[in-house]
């Protein structure tokens, strides 16, 4: 059996080798970056266009996991398996209301630099086919109409989010369990 000082003393004369090695700073330095990034961030690959301009397609984005949402925030959400980023534009126990496309959130009408173009939505048939007109100077072009939703009040944990690029982005309401990381930057 070993008196206790003499296992200090091995320990001790192992972590002065070590403490000079660069493989132990460079195995310590991985450890940390990984830990780090397993536990606070991910990194997604964008897949479409619904947040053009903030967000291209095909861009790198790095997501903080641990966050506090606000308004405005671009965020990734997740439901039934898919993952959306999308910016946020509705905060809990808010009012929204969509009028000929435009976004009104507490009676007031959304007036910001990174959404482009108003919501809408293709006319079709009973095959889901998209109708186009048949007559005028749009023939051939599709029956594109803006939408109108009716107000609708938020609920404490709820938040309502769409892409930048309104004309194409899905829209809708999440809750806050479903909100799964914070867009902090991207490359």
């Amino acid at each position: 059996m070993y008196p206790l000082y003499k296992g200090v003393i091995f320990i001790t004369l192992i972590m002065k080798k070590l403490w000079k090695n660069t493989y132990f700073w460079g195995l310590i330095v991985v450890l940390v970056f990984v830990g780090f990034f397993r536990f606070s961030y991910k990194i997604y690959k964008i897949d479409g266009k619904s947040m053009y301009p903030t967000v291209l397609h095909g861009e790198v984005v790095l997501a903080k996991s641990n966050f506090e949402i606000k308004r405005n925030d671009v965020v990734v959400i997740e439901e039934d398996g898919d993952k959306l980023v999308k910016r946020i534009v509705g905060m809990p126990n808010d009012t929204i209301e969509i009028i000929s496309g435009y976004i009104y959130v507490n009676g007031k009408k959304i007036e910001d630099s990174f959404g482009v173009g108003r919501i809408t939505y293709y006319l079709t048939d009973d095959d889901d086919k998209i109708l186009t007109y048949w007559s005028g100077p749009n023939i051939g072009s599709p029956v594109v109409k803006f939408a109108e939703h009716a107000l609708i009040t938020l609920s404490g944990e709820e938040y309502y989010y769409i892409g930048d690029h309104r004309s194409i982005s899905m829209y809708g309401v999440t809750k806050k369990i479903n909100i799964v990381g914070k867009i902090v930057g991207g490359f």
